[in-house]
């Protein structure tokens, strides 16, 4: 999943890979569902912002969505509406 981003975020372009992880888009139910197209390499504190619904991202524009809460934080009110990076291999 991290080289369908170049070992890059598709978020926030970081490339230090102590901190990327892969992500599972849909839940994993099982190895049918291990596959790059249902991954995205994240930043870990984006990471655990989209696993709690604080971050989105819109599957038809690939734009980013920051809950309320989160939206006067400078760090990632900034990504609101923000286009991701696409992987290579399509979703």
């Amino acid at each position: 999943m991290l080289a369908n981003f170049d070992d890059t975020c598709c978020v926030t372009g970081c490339r230090e890979d102590l901190v990327l992880e892969a992500v599972h888009i849909s839940r994993y139910t099982g190895p049918h569902s291990n596959h790059p197209a249902n991954g995205l390499c994240l930043r870990v504190d984006i990471h655990r912002l989209f696993d709690s619904f604080r971050i989105a991202i819109d599957p038809v524009t690939l734009t980013l969505v920051v809950a309320p809460q989160l939206i006067e934080d400078p760090t990632y009110g900034a990504l609101d509406g923000k286009r991701m990076a696409p992987g290579h291999v399509p979703a």
